[in-house]
């Protein structure tokens, strides 16, 4: 329920103009004659109540909805018509978008602007890929993966569950990158979908990892002779919007990488890698780019987070090309 118009509990008096409520609006009627009841429109010989800036016979003072009785017992008011509790919930209260009862005081709107009671938090799990709660009446449910990840169904529409899918969208990645000026020196390594149980066993120390790119550098005597990406893996069975974001990212690492780039603090480089999965979500004018661009905003992650945003501020101030420079030079934006 949205701040109502609440009024207190009403008493019956005999005889005098005033309710026992604090509502400013309850005001004295005048006392030169005899009052009209607002329901029954007519005068009033004996006791009644006022409300609604009103006078009723007590036995007239009721809901619009259902006709209870609302003398002693709390009210809402919509419109100057008087509702119990139960008849203006069901009225004019906006309703759960996961149980579609009324909401109360309380209750939780979500990225995507659904508005539900917030111990549906407790109670469902939300969707891997875009948050959602994965619930019927949002999702229309979703699928558990053997990995532990809940996908809904809106983002089970578009998974990547190939190699030849996830061969054709890093491909939009690279030809997107490529008009951007970053051009990959060699581009002739695996691709892999794996699921999050591997992914967790080559990086421990991140929870909720989606990509990776595992690199080769050759030395002779100490002195380097090549550099080589292994493979890049990436989550199997995300949403092709999501993918592809994905694959902006770690496009990144083997960009930097191949590049001859020195090595760099970890939050310059997944910031300069955020920034280029920004770069891409920036052109797709998208609710779930927005969303996704919002995510990165606001996250405190001090890796992730933070080289973005300070990426970010370079990439604004310099251009790309200019700070790419600067953090070739600098090892740093």
């Amino acid at each position: 329920m949205i701040s109502p118009r609440f009024l207190v509990t009403l008493t019956v008096l005999v005889n005098i103009y005033f309710v026992g409520c604090t509502d400013p609006a309850h005001k004295r009627l005048p006392q030169t004659k005899s009052p009209i009841c607002q329901q029954c429109k007519k005068t009033i010989d004996g006791e009644y109540i006022v409300a609604l800036n009103r006078a009723w016979h007590p036995q007239h003072f009721r809901c619009s909805t259902c006709n209870k009785p609302l003398v002693g017992s709390r009210f809402f008011e919509k419109a100057n018509k008087p509702y119990c509790q139960d008849c203006y919930n069901k009225k004019f209260s906006p309703l759960c978008d996961v149980c579609h009862l009324p909401l109360n005081a309380k209750y939780t709107r979500d990225a995507w602007g659904f508005n539900f009671h917030s111990h549906h938090l407790k109670e469902l799990e939300p969707c891997f890929s875009c948050a959602r709660l994965v619930c019927k009446n949002i999702t229309n449910g979703g699928k558990k993966y053997n990995d532990g990840r809940l996908i809904c169904n809106i983002c089970l529409q578009s998974s990547v569950s190939s190699p030849a899918q996830a061969a054709n969208y890093f491909g939009n990645v690279k030809s997107f990158m490529t008009r951007k000026g970053l051009v990959l020196p060699n581009d002739k390594f695996p691709l892999q979908l794996v699921d999050m149980t591997t992914l967790r066993k080559s990086s421990p120390h991140f929870k909720d990892v989606a990509g990776r790119t595992e690199k080769a550098l050759f030395e002779v005597n100490g002195i380097e002779k090549a550099r080589r990406i292994e493979k890049i893996q990436i989550l199997d069975g995300l949403p092709a919007e999501h993918f592809v974001t994905i694959a902006a990212h770690e496009f990144g690492h083997a960009w930097l990488f191949l590049n001859n780039y020195p090595e760099l603090d970890l939050q310059v480089e997944e910031g300069i890698c955020e920034l280029f999965e920004y770069l891409w979500l920036s052109e797709q004018k998208t609710e779930i780019a927005r969303f996704r661009i919002k995510k990165m905003m606001e996250t405190k992650d001090k890796i992730y987070g933070g080289g973005f945003r300070k990426a970010l501020a370079a990439y604004k101030k310099h251009g790309l090309k200019k700070m790419l420079y600067i953090v070739k030079s600098r090892k740093n934006f």
